[in-house]
């Protein structure tokens, strides 16, 4: 399922290279579907990819990164049979070493993906950062957040974590981001625009873990 939520979303049967692609696809017998999103954000994206997808696990990954070519291989290595969802590292390249602890939801600010450490961490409550292989179809994504979609991921992961799920975080699993600050949905320029919707999605998120 290719979800286009983009400005100016465009029919890419009619583009030459992806209607390559998708015949070499449909050849490997690979059905590919194109969506429109409308803007309405990228967690409805993954909600549809969760109703329509037939495999038990999902990866999801941003487009701002670039995964090391053992990424899924060392995220689906951790996949228990009680394991909910696994992240790896999502630090920027030239980050420093430093050890963290695992990622509770007391103390959110101090993420330990976004620093460089060594070890398998199993004692976390959510993830954060939007690159992890999930178990499907036992967690929606929040769709009545903005379309800014401010802690989806950390919803999500969350909820799994309640559910009685392991959240398993992997230091070989890196994923270099390459945030832009001028320019996507949630960019600073973007936050100083939209402040609205980060504040709403953020007591939206502040309301459910008091439930």
């Amino acid at each position: 399922l290719i979800w286009d939520d983009s400005d100016n979303p465009e029919n890419l049967n009619e583009k030459e290279l992806y209607r390559y692609i998708f015949h070499l696809l449909s050849e490997k017998g690979i059905n590919v579907e194109v969506s429109f999103g409308a803007k309405m954000g990228q967690h409805i994206g993954h909600q549809a990819s969760q109703e329509k997808a037939k495999t038990p696990f999902i990866l999801r990954v941003d487009d701002d990164v670039i995964l090391e070519p053992d990424y899924l291989k060392v995220l689906y290595s951790n996949m228990k049979e009680n394991v909910g969802a696994v992240g790896g590292l999502i630090a920027p390249p030239g980050v420093s070493r430093r050890e963290m602890p695992p990622n509770l939801l007391s103390n959110i600010q101090d993420n330990c993906q976004w620093y460089k450490w060594d070890g398998i961490k199993t004692d976390n409550e959510h993830l954060y950062g939007a690159s992890y292989l999930y178990r499907r179809g036992i967690q929606d994504f929040n769709t009545k957040l903005s379309r800014k979609a401010f802690r989806e991921e950390t919803l999500h992961t969350y909820g799994l974590f309640r559910k009685g799920y392991k959240i398993v975080i992997d230091s070989k699993a890196v994923a270099y981001h390459f945030q832009n600050s001028s320019g996507g949905i949630r960019s600073e320029e973007d936050k100083k625009k939209d402040a609205g919707d980060f504040h709403n999605d953020e007591i939206m998120f502040r309301g459910i873990l008091r439930e």
